[in-house]
């Protein structure tokens, strides 16, 4: 028979092996492994919490790792696909400015053609009004040219003419009634020829467009007649005193 003490004893001692078989057992976990058919034995493996513990921390890190980077690579592939989308925009926006500068440079190329034309019309046009200018302005110092030109002839025959009575007259100055009057139509002649001007007949110098302009025509045109009135006005004088001596001649032996 055992007594008491023997007995607590013996319970103590099986608890604290209960204790340290439970305490042996919490440091492990048990994985059973179970077969797919029916007859297949069952076994179960036991693997240490700290294993288990970083088993389960790599299996998390990995899986963050990822998740990292799946999260990642879809935000550059939507960064991707904005940067596509705004490439495709950018080279749409290209290709119409790229044909709106086409348009515009054919425009101006027309524009510049067309003003090129306009130009050269322009041209024509101031050329041919400056030819018909030229060929006005010709005809008119070629008009000026021969009214010179026959005033000259009045002037060189009415000078012939007056020259031809004053030799004509003074061939009677022997005449003694006719003494008198060729001394007056001398000094009249002398007064009138004196108030008339120098004016030289230019008839050995052909006035051209080259040379001489519509103005410097005007003005010896000016003079000429000037100087043709009183050639014409020395001449009537002169034809006056012819008939003044005239009965003289005619009477005189």
């Amino acid at each position: 028979m055992f007594n008491t003490q023997t007995i607590r004893s013996s319970n103590r001692m099986t608890g604290v092996l209960l204790n340290q078989k439970s305490r042996v057992q919490k440091k492990y976990f048990s994985l059973m492994l179970v077969p797919s058919y029916s007859t297949g034995k069952t076994r179960s493996v036991r693997i240490p919490q700290r294993a288990f513990y970083i088993a389960l921390a790599v299996v998390f890190v990995i899986s963050a790792t990822i998740l990292a980077v799946y999260l990642r690579s879809n935000h550059f592939m939507r960064v991707a696909e904005e940067i596509n989308t705004s490439r495709v925009q950018l080279l749409e926006e290209f290709n119409e400015l790229q044909q709106e500068s086409a348009n515009l440079q054919n425009k101006y190329v027309d524009d510049s053609n067309h003003l090129k034309s306009q130009l050269t019309d322009e041209q024509n046009r101031f050329q041919t009004e400056k030819n018909r200018q030229r060929q006005d302005y010709q005809s008119t110092l070629d008009g000026l040219q021969e009214q010179v030109d026959d005033l000259e002839r009045q002037l060189r025959d009415l000078d012939a003419a007056r020259q031809a009575i004053v030799d004509q007259l003074s061939a009677k100055g022997y005449i003694p009634p006719v003494q008198s009057i060729l001394t007056e139509m001398s000094d009249s002649q002398a007064v009138l020829l004196s108030a008339r001007g120098d004016v030289q007949i230019r008839s050995d110098e052909r006035f051209t467009s080259v040379k001489t302009t519509e103005e410097d025509l005007r003005d010896y045109f000016l003079l000429l007649t000037a100087k043709l009135e009183a050639e014409t006005q020395c001449f009537a004088e002169l034809q006056a005193y012819a008939q003044e001596i005239s009965p003289y001649a005619k009477n005189y032996p």
